[in-house]
């Protein structure tokens, strides 16, 4: 779509500027001409030189990047280049693989800072940025399948071939450190962590055991351990009717109501979404060891640094470091949050509030009112 002004002497321009602007000065004219239409624009693009990018694509084609390295990929060879000097046509690559020789290799792939290696035999290989091998066959003497690996904690999560995930026995491989985590006969549940804390979960001979970054199990505060993980560093235990939920890098505890059909997981910092089904079947919302909301059905969303709970007729506003901005009450909803205010429904109506719950705006809920 094309601006459009009049010379300023001509009469509708003169009508506009004294009937409609004014006194408001009017936006300039565009001084360019726009492509028009489809065969304009075929036209500009073909026409269109940049003898950098197509140096680019000459010496790149076919790259990825890992890190903060370019890979070029062949059929059965990989150059790395260190940045964005590959560029120009006289570098040099830093280091080839050639699996020329391989001949288990079917092809591969990059993975966020890794390239993982598929072989025929449906074993894979990791590779870190620069090209070096991390985990592989001759990093434990057997072939494995690569279900995860976690660059913060240095973490390989693999299993022999042959082994399913959901059955048979999984580990974990420290490529850092070179060694080996978890045990014969253990199968990893989950793991979490960052620069700070490194845990992980294993069904070790039938028991649900949480480990430290060592492979050694994780000790509570009453020198009791944990049985699983809700991430973000919290670890919890279930002893008769609650759990026992404890973040060991902080030493926040708290205990909570969990029956023996009780499942739940944490949304985000200290805030826990609960479901049960016996003795009684609810959903409730836990921040810490307080219940905000308790029914038969429960929804929530995030929106942008917040959360909203809603039930039946009632929603809660709740940010990422566990403060609750705003409560509504049993006759209305929560619909949306933004920065400085919220849309609430109350009875057919949709309401822009603030924070305190002042209306700055009302309208009708209807067709128009969704939108």
């Amino acid at each position: 779509m094309i601006a459009f002004q009049r010379p300023e002497d001509s009469g509708s321009q003169t009508l506009m500027e004294k009937l409609v602007m004014k006194g408001v000065p009017m936006a300039e004219a565009p001084q360019s001409r726009i492509v028009g239409d489809m065969g304009e624009l075929i036209e500009q693009v073909t026409s269109y030189n940049n003898k950098e990018e197509q140096c680019y694509e000459e010496r790149f084609g076919g790259y990825v990047q890992i890190g903060d390295f370019w890979w070029k990929l062949a059929e059965n060879t990989c150059e790395i280049f260190e940045g964005k000097e590959g560029l120009k046509e006289d570098t040099i690559p830093i280091k080839v693989i050639d699996f020329s020789n391989d001949d288990k290799f079917s092809y591969g792939y990059a993975d966020r800072n890794f390239y993982i290696v598929n072989h025929t035999d449906n074993s894979q290989e990791v590779y870190d940025e620069q090209g070096d091998l991390i985990f592989g066959e001759q990093s434990l003497g057997k072939p494995f399948q690569i279900y995860d690996v976690n660059p913060q904690c240095h973490w390989v999560w693999a299993a022999e071939v042959g082994n399913e995930r959901n059955n048979k026995e999984s580990l974990l491989y420290d490529f850092d450190k070179k060694r080996l985590l978890t045990q014969p006969g253990d199968f990893v549940e989950n793991i979490d962590g960052n620069e700070d804390y490194r845990y992980f979960s294993v069904i070790r001979n039938g028991t649900s055991i949480v480990c430290n970054e060592d492979g050694q199990p994780l000790i509570s505060q009453d020198n009791k351990g944990f049985d699983r993980i809700f991430k973000e560093g919290w670890c919890g235990r279930q002893e008769n009717n609650i759990m026992v939920i404890e973040r060991p890098l902080t030493g926040e505890r708290f205990e909570i109501p969990w029956g023996e059909d009780t499942n739940g997981y944490l949304l985000m910092n200290r805030l826990f979404f609960i479901q049960s089904e016996v003795p009684e079947s609810y959903e409730a919302f836990y921040l810490e060891d307080t219940c905000l909301m308790k029914e038969k059905a429960l929804m929530y969303w995030e929106c942008g640094d917040s959360y909203v709970l809603s039930g039946d007729d009632r929603g809660i506003v709740i940010n990422h470091q566990g403060e609750i901005l705003y409560e509504g009450n049993q006759e209305e909803r929560v619909i949306e949050v933004f920065p400085e205010y919220l849309a609430i429904q109350r009875g057919n109506y949709l309401y822009l509030t603030d924070y305190e719950g002042k209306s700055v705006f009302r309208h009708l809920l209807g067709y128009m009112g969704n939108d």
